[in-house]
């Protein structure tokens, strides 16, 4: 994208999910609705790259990490929440919640431990600056 002040590029595949960054609070916003698997933009425009718990959705996760790899300036930044699997316990809650019939599918297909995660980014050439854990509130 050329550099045409815009602060902030929102990407879905969810109509819905882009309506909602009108509320963010600057003018200088564009949203391309599209599969974070698939962006149709050039490689290394963004600064940072951020993704709130979704690439755990992604049934190929090698594609979506690659394309956000590629689109990310050289010496960009990348910032990922992702939901992380407890390695010391059997079952994830997920499954748990989905066999007692509270969910019916929670659609993560990369529920990884912190480890897991890790190695994975280092093994596509990502360097891990900072980790930082927390609970969620709901």
């Amino acid at each position: 994208m050329p550099d045409n002040g815009i602060d902030f590029v929102g990407v879905d595949i969810g109509l819905g999910n882009l309506k909602k960054f009108h509320y963010l609070n600057t003018k200088k916003k564009h949203v391309i609705n599209s599969s974070a698997a698939y962006l149709p933009v050039k490689d290394g425009v963004f600064g940072y790259v951020i993704s709130n718990s979704s690439i755990e959705h992604f049934y190929d996760l090698n594609l979506v990490i690659d394309q956000i790899g590629r689109v990310v300036k050289a010496g960009g930044n990348i910032i990922l929440s992702i939901p992380l699997r407890n390695p010391f316990i059997r079952k994830n809650w997920l499954e748990e919640l989905t066999e007692r019939g509270y969910i019916r599918n929670h659609g993560i297909h990369n529920y990884l431990t912190a480890r897991e995660w890790i190695n994975f980014l280092e093994n596509k050439g990502f360097k891990i600056v900072k980790k930082i854990y927390y609970l969620h509130s709901r």
